[in-house]
């Protein structure tokens, strides 16, 4: 049988040229790089039944809170450790190390196909503000040390441009310890994305792969904590009052001291499980539990609105898109940034105002067309 560049037209649908296209095909399906192909799009796609694991998860997670952990909710004031009961071990770490994981997982794998690279770093951007909207306006709703810091709250609102440098150091301080499930789930996208000839798959992904992020998280909180910590020479509890300087000397020496107060946390750890819990035991234990909820439930919000945040984008046609209107709107906002931020007296929430405006005039000069 000759082959399909050689097939005559009139034969080309004919019973041989069939048989021959049925045996390539089936010569191709039986392959062992095809399989490993087919292997790699299932085991691929099965992280997307992360989606149903943070969904079912995160619903009995409220519901216990709500049940068991804070019942007195008409009498007690929000987050009073003594009013509460302290949640399970258990339970605190099933939060952390799997659910959790899965409801930063879940939007980075996709629902019904894959994201794309935009997409993926849309949704890292969103968790990122999500993290610092929570460390600056949280307030003692939210604030549960050493874990979530939101208290006092951060004035970006009714600060002076003068503090601008203290208000974003302390936002992130506060925000860089939280953003280990955003650097993991990124992780987990790019190990997705990876060609299938190069990739290489850890058993039962539903259950190593959330635990492994949940590991992460926490290793990247202890050791951006100690890094913090190690940078600042007062306590980044307050939002003003207080320089930063970096340590350049002696970076040897601070890199050994971190190491050693891993080792003594790691070994407290194992002492704390091997003893009974006591009253400052149960406290941190009540804290972790609900800033982890909450950072969860806000996560999953954060991903639902985000999703509607196309019914918004007609504001950018009110914009200027001629590139004439364009560039003169675009330099009277730095301009009027620049002059705002010189001034002393000058208000941080009309320093916010130009900084959206200018960030969505460039957004118009690159995707919206005249």
């Amino acid at each position: 049988m000759p082959s399909c560049e050689h097939i005559p037209p009139d034969l080309f649908h004919g019973v041989e040229s069939r048989r021959h296209t049925d045996a390539c095909v089936r010569q191709l399906s039986r392959s062992k790089e095809f399989q490993r192909y087919i292997t790699h799009r299932e085991y691929s796609e099965s992280l997307q039944l992360t989606w149903f694991m943070a969904l079912i998860g995160l619903s009995i997670a409220l519901y216990y809170h709500l049940l068991f952990v804070y019942r007195d909710m008409y009498v007690a004031p929000f987050g009073n450790f003594e009013a509460n009961t302290i949640p399970s071990l258990f339970s605190t770490a099933l939060l952390l190390f799997y659910i959790a994981p899965c409801v930063l997982i879940a939007p980075f794998s996709g629902f019904f196909e894959t994201l794309p690279s935009r997409g993926a770093l849309r949704l890292a951007v969103v968790f990122t503000f999500t993290n610092m909207a929570v460390v600056s306006f949280g307030g003692r709703w939210l604030h549960h040390p050493p874990f979530l810091i939101t208290e006092p709250p951060i004035p970006w609102i009714t600060g002076k441009t003068s503090e601008a440098r203290q208000l974003v150091t302390i936002t992130l301080t506060r925000t860089l310890p939280l953003q280990g499930g955003v650097v993991a789930g990124w992780l987990v996208y790019k190990w997705r994305r990876m060609r299938w000839k190069k990739a290489w798959h850890v058993p039962l992904p539903l259950i190593t792969v959330p635990i492994l992020v949940g590991v992460f998280s926490c290793l990247w909180f202890f050791l951006a904590t100690c890094f913090v910590t190690s940078l600042t020479t007062t306590s980044f509890f307050f939002p003003v009052g207080g320089d930063t300087k970096a340590v350049g000397d002696d970076v040897v020496s601070k890199i050994l001291s971190m190491v050693l107060a891993i080792k003594q946390e790691f070994l407290s750890v194992l002492n704390w499980l091997s003893l009974p819990m006591s009253l400052p035991d149960a406290r941190i234990l009540y804290h972790l539990w609900c800033a982890t909820l909450e950072l969860c439930v806000l996560y999953f919000l954060g991903v639902f609105l985000s999703s509607f945040s196309s019914v918004f984008r007609g504001i950018f046609w009110l914009l200027p898109t001629h590139p004439t209107t364009w560039l003169l709107s675009l330099i009277s906002c730095l301009v009027g940034l620049n002059a705002l931020m010189r001034s002393d007296s000058g208000n941080m929430l009309h320093v916010l105002g130009l900084l959206t405006l200018a960030c969505m005039l460039v957004r118009n000069g690159f995707l919206i067309t005249p």
